[in-house]
């Protein structure tokens, strides 16, 4: 009911950047799904069950295939078949598919991240660089921290390989990517004319 009561703000009352709960308490998760859930009503008009529910079935489907896509590029396609089936069956994973509540997202924001360095390892690297920061940021805006603490936990673990170090020194962490990490400095303040 949280997430549908952040949609309710922004929708009645176009608080975009930090909706309230029942007008008094600010959001305890962090606006992308709520902005999703906006974006999905619009057609309907006003926010309804369905355009609420409709941002995790999207990403459900979506990384079901994502999986798909992995198991088919780094095995077989019999494999990506049996991992997107199992996911796509797994009870977590469907009632998590038809909730109102950012995890999935984050599932699929992380998901892509990990994609995108599968296919950087692979040598496919078109537009990966851009896809792993992109859904790394947005994962931020998805759930807050847990979606950076696991692609750092996978980024940490393949950074047991020479390969990996070299891919991730070299590609991920470029000047202008560290400039999407590292904060401005604050601008020097100038003394008060009296």
């Amino acid at each position: 009911a949280k997430q549908a009561l952040y949609v309710l703000d922004v929708w009645d009352e176009g608080r975009w950047i930090l909706p309230v709960e029942r007008e008094t308490e600010p959001a305890t998760k962090p606006p992308l799904f709520t902005w999703l859930v906006v974006a999905f009503s619009v057609p309907f008009g006003r926010p309804t069950e369905l355009s609420c529910r409709l941002p995790s079935v999207v990403a459900a489907i979506a990384l079901t295939w994502l999986v798909f896509i992995i198991g088919r590029e780094r095995w077989s396609t019999s494999v990506g078949v049996a991992a997107a089936w199992v996911l796509a069956t797994a009870h977590t994973a469907a009632r998590l598919a038809i909730h109102v509540r950012p995890d999935m997202v984050l599932t699929l924001l992380t998901t892509a991240a990990l994609f995108a360095l599968h296919r950087l390892e692979r040598g496919r690297g078109r537009g990966m660089i851009g896809l792993f920061w992109i859904a790394t940021c947005l994962s931020i805006l998805a759930k807050g921290p847990p979606g950076p603490l696991v692609i750092g936990a996978a980024l940490l673990v393949l950074s047991a390989s020479r390969e990996w170090r070299r891919l991730f020194r070299e590609r991920l962490l470029s000047p202008w990517m560290m400039a999407l990490i590292v904060p401005p400095l604050p601008a020097p303040s100038r003394p008060s004319k009296m």
